[in-house]
C-alpha cells in the first residue's frame, strides 16, 4: 500500500514539475497565427522573424538578432 502511494505521489510531483516548464505565448495583437486565426506575439527584444513555413503556412517563432532586422539567423538572406 505504501509503495503504491509513493509511486502515485512521485508521479504527481514529476507531472506538475514538467507542467511548470511549458511556455505559452503572450496574446497581444501583432503576429498572425494561421491555425487559430488569432494574433499572437512572442516576447522578443527586437521583434519576431517574418519568415513563413511553406508546408504549414505558420510564421517563424524565432526572434531577430538586431534592431531593424526582419529575419532570424536561420532565415536571413545570404549575400
Amino acid at each position: 500500500m505504501k509503495t503504491n502511494f509513493r509511486k502515485t505521489l512521485t508521479f504527481a510531483i514529476a507531472f506538475f514539475a514538467m507542467m511548470s516548464f511549458m511556455v505559452q505565448p503572450v496574446q497581444v495583437g501583432n503576429s498572425y497565427d494561421a491555425d487559430n486565426s488569432t494574433y499572437i506575439e512572442y516576447t522578443c527584444k527586437y521583434g519576431q522573424c517574418y519568415a513563413t513555413a511553406k508546408s504549414t503556412g505558420q510564421r517563424c517563432k524565432h526572434c531577430v538578432s538586431n534592431k531593424g532586422d526582419k529575419y532570424c539567423y536561420q532565415h536571413k538572406p545570404k549575400y
